[in-house]
């Protein structure tokens, strides 16, 4: 019975990496408007970024302290006194560098989603959030909500459907390789057969044993799934419990 515990045990910790693994979410940059899913799919904001040295989104009001943001993804420009910048904040009429395209770095939070991270250091640090939301039928619209409380910490909303994972038609070399989820199911299914096929052996050889009984650990495997069905009874029963709580 102790065997079969801790087999139980063992399948349910490998279970829980696999699922953390599935629903972690990470995005490793390619360059200041690009980053790669463990998936193999893209976020690419460059259609909306200017060549041309000026923003994409000039002069947005914030949602209530009086300044204005102007911001490009992916190429520098120029406004006010802000010099080759990603964003530029403009308070009282005087340009405060809030982040450069050299800074930009991508940062996922389970409250608000995946950022695109800008920061620059002038009179003071200014570091600008720019949450990127995914909106099929959008081309590209800024809100900005702009500084909370007087930290430096500026907050912009893009919407677009270039905020939307799609497949990475760049053509750039390892595209194609296995992601981290799918290594890891592999290492799973590797280690799994040979478990069972050396115990199978040892059973055999060592032990003399015959028929079904070769199967190492057969007990645990015959009470395999009444113990997944008392789990999964025992999980959402749980969760019905603490819903009724909180709405009580």
């Amino acid at each position: 019975m102790k065997m079969t515990h801790y087999s139980l045990f063992c399948l349910l910790f490998v279970v829980s990496l696999l699922t953390e693994r599935c629903y972690g979410f990470t995005c490793v940059k390619v360059n200041s408007c690009k980053c790669k899913l463990d998936d193999g799919t893209v976020i690419d904001l460059s259609p909306l970024g200017l060549t041309s040295g000026n923003p994409k989104y000039k002069d947005v009001p914030d949602a209530g302290a009086g300044d204005v943001f102007s911001y490009n993804p992916c190429y520098s420009f120029t406004e006010n006194a802000c010099n080759d910048v990603s964003v530029c904040q403009i308070r009282n009429g005087a340009g405060f560098s809030a982040g450069t395209q050299d800074s930009a770095r991508f940062q996922y939070d389970e409250q608000n989603g995946l950022a695109l991270v800008y920061s620059a250091t002038s009179d003071v640090l200014r570091t600008t959030y720019t949450y990127l939301q995914c909106e099929p039928d959008q081309e590209g619209a800024l809100n900005v909500l702009g500084e909370i409380v007087a930290d430096g910490n500026y907050y912009l909303y893009l919407a677009s459907k270039y905020a939307c994972p799609t497949k990475d038609t760049s053509g750039s070399s390892g595209g194609g390789g296995l992601s981290g989820g799918s290594i890891l199911l592999i290492i799973v299914v590797v280690l799994l057969f040979v478990y069972l096929i050396g115990g199978l052996a040892f059973q055999t050889a060592v032990k003399k044993a015959e028929g079904t009984d070769r199967i190492p650990n057969l007990g645990f495997w015959v009470t395999l799934p009444g113990l997944i069905k008392e789990g999964f009874s025992f999980t959402f029963n749980t969760a019905k419990l603490k819903a009724g709580y909180s709405s009580i």
